[in-house]
């Protein structure tokens, strides 16, 4: 995603000058920046732009280019790579995937948001957490109007108090389990 950042924000910048090159080679950049575009928001790295001045595919990136540039330099650089190796070592395997913007869309969470309280009955935070995003979603630690599903467990508290004033759906694992096919 942040190389999707950084393509992003270049290609950008070449759009007018491509204007001038061809009307051919400005289209296929148009398109190449709205399938970049599509990619950040459905993995919430972006939401979508209400600037006026950016027409189609105006996005707002969580980072900006820069940050997203030292964070890839850094990881290519010889301390970043021993780290990843070290990670590796410790068995923590950090994955990136580069999607289509019609996989992504296809996604059973696309643009859904949950929010986890209590304790899961057969798995952690952290795998419902990783299961959510995977399938497109995005995991939030407060409830909001803006929250599609509570997964709640044993002793949920004040979240699932907040979710059923908002009338958000509560969901448990076992139901979960099942969207998730």
């Amino acid at each position: 995603m942040l190389r999707d950042i950084c393509d992003y924000h270049e290609k950008t910048s070449q759009l007018s000058a491509a204007r001038k090159e061809s009307l051919e080679r400005h289209e296929k950049l148009k398109q190449e920046i709205a399938e970049i575009a599509a990619r950040l928001i459905k993995s919430n790295f972006a939401k979508p732009s209400k600037s006026k001045a950016e027409k189609e595919s105006g996005i707002v990136t969580r980072v900006g280019p820069v940050v997203a540039k030292s964070v890839l330099d850094f990881f290519a650089a010889e301390n970043g790579k021993k780290i990843l190796k070290r990670m590796k070592e410790l068995g923590i395997h950090p994955a990136s995937e580069k999607i289509s913007t019609k996989k992504a869309l296809s996604l059973p969470f696309a643009g859904k948001t949950f929010v986890l309280t209590g304790t899961l009955p057969n798995m952690t935070r952290e795998e419902a957490s990783a299961k959510i995003e995977s399938l497109g979603g995005k995991v939030s630690v407060s409830v909001s109007g803006n929250t599609d599903f509570v997964l709640a467990g044993e002793e949920a508290g004040s979240k699932l108090d907040k979710a059923q004033k908002l009338g958000v759906k509560v969901i448990t694992e076992k139901e979960f389990l099942e969207m998730c096919g």
